[in-house]
């Protein structure tokens, strides 16, 4: 078997010996994790078992603090405790439950909806009945009674107030014992209290109308308070055995949980203690066998060390040539590395330079093609305002004929005034003297339609002039109009041209950015290769004085591993495998020297 089996057996077997011990460990650990999940989930469920247990006392006590004092705060307290016991049995659930468990936990959920429907039962008759003297039947009952003991006040009737005292007396019985036998009495009561009522001949019939209704009114009160009162033990009783149930499902789930703690513990103590035997034989036994298999291999081994030694020690000298030759070519690829990454620095820094300038272009033509845009955008608007112009100068002309229309309108009225105004000087002339004033006025309005028609044709020469000028500024404004757009159409074609001259700075700039990252990238590398060549020069070195190293150490292992006497003289053995000059022994190997000496022949 050769030397790497016999390893490689010896490790499997120590592997297996060191997994066994861990799959002891490992079981003693799992075992021991899970009596501590399955003790904790015990002692979770007692606990739960005892604070459902606790909720169900505090909701008897508060029932009977509602129970003795009428007060219905105490409902809310009861229905809060009722929650906690129902959150209780939740959290129940929620835990590893055996199916007996799961059983109690399901019938616990069934004794607390009974426990409270019980409850509010009892709390409704309760209230039915009154939670004070004035309240409910109890209310009515004694608003009665006092209704006949007014009316009795003023009436002298022993018979009929022994009667009515034995009623009350009655009443005090039920009330005291609640006994159903005391109704039937109380009823048989009543109706002697009636016929002793109708017997007496002192009574008016009015008062005796006035007693019997209020008697029956009694009775009635008296009846339905009973009926609830009775109907109001059972629910107490009701509510009694409601929480009793409860507490028989709590109990054995406490009792339960306890017990499985107890048999977890008992039963985890005795596996701890398998596993610590367990354990301490396997170590014992394990370590043994490891030490078997450790000087086993021991004595396989070293009789192979010889040989490797032999090796070694020849393979160092070639290795040592080798890496001096390595250093050398290392050293020359490392100088000529650092050449070409300092050339290749400074292309990237001239790139960087073309890179910044094209830059510095596209930015300028993005600025003027901005420039031609405000530009463009303005002789729109001058166009658009010329536009405005000619229209407004076109309605300045149309109000101007329109005008004119009526500056000739008044010059006809004008010429008719003055022909009117002579006719009216002509006829008051032929009137003589009667018509004197009549013609001092038509000469008035005549000289008025004068200075009128004056007016009219000064206007009218006014008018033509304006006409002739807005004639001639729709011209003008027709004119500018047409540069304008001609002015817009060579910036769009401007903007364009600056838009082309933008797009190919930024490919150009893009493009030098690529061959820029490029250089670097190459930069970069030539770095690398340049520091991985002095890399390999220094190792080609640190190879050299190992390689010396290497034939120490053979040397040495030649020494352990058989024991090289001090006085014999080891040949050395030189970089062209001949002996050194002076020498006078005879040529052996290294392997036969070794051998020899360690007494290791096959």
């Amino acid at each position: 078997m050769s030397d790497n089996k016999k390893m490689f057996l010896g490790a499997m077997l120590i592997i297996v010996t060191l997994l066994g011990f861990a799959g002891i460990f490992g079981f003693g650990e799992i075992s021991r994790n899970d009596a501590e999940k399955n003790s904790n989930n015990a002692m979770g469920i007692n606990d739960l078992a005892s604070e459902g247990y606790t909720a169900m006392l505090e909701a008897r006590r508060r029932e009977k603090d509602f129970q003795l004092r009428s007060d219905e705060k105490y409902v809310g307290r009861v229905k809060g405790h009722v929650t906690t016991m129902r959150e209780k049995a939740d959290e129940l659930k929620s835990k590893e439950l055996t199916s007996e468990d799961t059983e109690l936990v399901n019938r616990l959920f069934g004794a607390i909806d009974n426990y409270e429907t019980a409850f509010d039962r009892m709390v409704k008759s309760t209230i039915e009945l009154g939670l004070t003297e004035k309240l409910g039947l109890q209310g009515q009952l004694r608003a009665s009674v006092k209704k006949i003991e007014n009316t009795l006040k003023g009436v002298d009737e022993k018979a009929v107030e022994i009667s009515m005292l034995t009623l009350r007396r009655r009443e005090k019985d039920f009330l005291l014992r609640g006994q159903e036998k005391y109704i039937k009495t109380l009823n048989q009561e009543a109706e002697n209290f009636s016929d002793r009522l109708n017997a007496s001949f002192d009574l008016e019939e009015a008062v005796k109308e006035t007693l019997e209704a209020e008697l029956k009114v009694y009775v009635v009160a008296f009846n339905n308070y009973s009926r609830v009162a009775l109907k109001l033990q059972k629910e107490r009783k009701a509510v009694s055995a409601a929480a009793a149930k409860v507490g028989g499902v709590l109990t054995p789930l406490r009792s339960r949980a306890k017990e499985t703690h107890k048999s977890i513990m008992a039963e985890g103590t005795q596996r701890t203690s398998i596993v610590r035997w367990l354990l301490a034989i396997s170590l014992g036994l394990g370590s043994i066998f490891i030490i078997a298999v450790t000087l086993y291999l021991n004595r396989s081994i070293k009789k192979s060390i010889g040989t490797v030694v032999e090796s070694l020690l020849e393979s160092s000298t070639a290795l040592n040539e080798a890496s001096k030759q390595v250093a050398a070519a290392s050293q020359g690829l490392a100088e000529g590395s650092s050449q070409q990454a300092a050339s290749l620095e400074e292309t990237s820094s001239t790139l960087e330079e073309i890179a910044g300038m094209t830059r510095q272009n596209a930015d300028n033509a993005k600025q003027a093609d901005l420039l031609a845009g405000k530009n463009r955008t303005l002789s729109e608007e001058g166009r658009e305002a010329m536009q405005r112009m000619v229209t407004a100068i076109s309605e300045i002309k149309e109000s101007s004929n329109k005008t004119a229309k009526i500056i000739k309108t008044i010059d006809e009225i004008a010429f008719q005034t003055n022909l009117l105004a002579l006719n009216a000087a002509v006829e008051a002339a032929r009137a003589g003297d009667a018509g004197k004033g009549f013609a001092v006025v038509a000469e008035e309005v005549r000289n008025l339609a004068q200075r009128a028609a004056s007016a009219a044709k000064d206007t009218t020469s006014l008018i033509d002039e304006s006409q002739e000028k807005a004639d001639t500024g729709a011209k003008v404004a027709d004119e500018v109009e047409r540069l304008l757009k001609e002015i817009v159409s060579g910036a769009d074609g401007v903007g364009g041209l600056l838009n082309e001259i933008a797009a190919a700075s930024e490919e150009q700039a893009r493009g030098v950015d690529q061959i820029s990252q490029a250089m670097g990238q190459m930069d970069n590398v030539t770095q690398s290769n340049a520091a991985n060549a002095e890399e390999t020069a220094s190792a080609s070195q640190y190879l050299t004085s190992q390689a010396s190293a290497i034939d120490q150490i053979g040397r040495q292992l030649a020494g352990l591993s058989g024991g090289v006497s001090a006085d014999r003289q080891v040949r050395k053995i030189s970089g062209d495998g001949h002996e050194p000059q002076g020498a006078t022994t005879k040529p052996v190997s290294l392997r036969e020297m070794i051998t020899e000496d360690a007494g290791l022949h096959d």
